[in-house]
């Protein structure tokens, strides 16, 4: 497939809230670690609802993830509900992965810079951005596979929101950093996705000026990942949707600037 050779557009940035800080990220070391948010309780979009998951994420200077390095999932690939960003290793390669047939979206990352990484489904069409360049990967439901039956069945035991591994198996695990991983229940335009990206510096998101157009009603899930120690990261959206760091996932300074 032809490389879409995203890069960024952007000129100006937005202003940095005063109060808002970005010194920590997470890293991950492709063995068995992740940041497990349960599903059970929460108010994240379902079925074939509106969507966007935002987050930051870079390769580390050597070593690759096995087979595919899950950056997030959300949902649970063995009940036949899954909607992933993975990476695989052969290729660097950016994969989207339903349940029954992944997505080669077109874009490699094959360097050790951070990157802005987008995804938006609005019920029909999945698009995925990198670095808010150019004209995102676009697919329409159906070529995907099943990815469109995720459901607010899930559990506890079954998964929910991963970061850094493909859910609680724990057996395709990102080795590299991930940083500030946001969920809406809506579909952000790609003005929005141009305005969060801020010519590559992290701002926050619970800030309407952070936007094209004020989105901070629809944020349902938002990870800092700045406690920079301890087991847990809390959700800055507001929805008590609080994670956990599992099997030794590691507090690291290297964020993007």
């Amino acid at each position: 497939m032809p490389r879409l050779g995203l890069g960024s557009s952007l000129s100006t940035s937005v202003t940095p809230d005063a109060g808002f800080t970005d010194i920590y990220s997470l890293s991950f070391d492709g063995t068995n670690d992740y940041v497990n948010i349960p599903q059970e309780g929460t108010n994240f979009p379902s079925g074939d609802s509106s969507r966007t998951i935002s987050c930051w994420m870079k390769r580390p200077s050597a070593g690759n993830s096995p087979e595919y390095g899950y950056i997030w999932q959300y949902g649970h690939l063995a009940l036949k509900q899954q909607f992933a960003i993975a990476m695989w290793k052969n290729t660097k390669d950016l994969y989207f992965a339903g349940h029954s047939n992944d997505i080669n979206t077109g874009i490699d990352i094959d360097d050790t810079d951070w990157h802005h990484i987008v995804v938006t489904f609005d019920g029909t069409t999945l698009k995925v951005y990198k670095d808010a360049g150019g004209s995102p990967h676009s697919s329409t439901a159906g070529s995907g596979g099943d990815w469109t039956t995720l459901n607010t069945v899930l559990d506890d035991e079954h998964g929910g929101f991963s970061i850094g591994n493909r859910d609680t198996r724990d057996n395709w695990p990102f080795i590299g950093n991930v940083n500030d991983v946001a969920i809406w229940n809506a579909t952000l335009s790609a003005a929005d996705v141009t305005a969060i990206y801020n010519s590559g510096v992290p701002n926050d998101l619970t800030d309407s000026g952070s936007y094209d157009t004020d989105r901070t009603g629809n944020l349902v899930g938002y990870w800092k990942l700045e406690e920079g120690s301890g087991t847990s990261t809390s959700d800055g959206s507001g929805e008590g949707n609080t994670g956990t760091l599992v099997n030794g996932a590691t507090w690291d300074t290297d964020v993007p600037s």
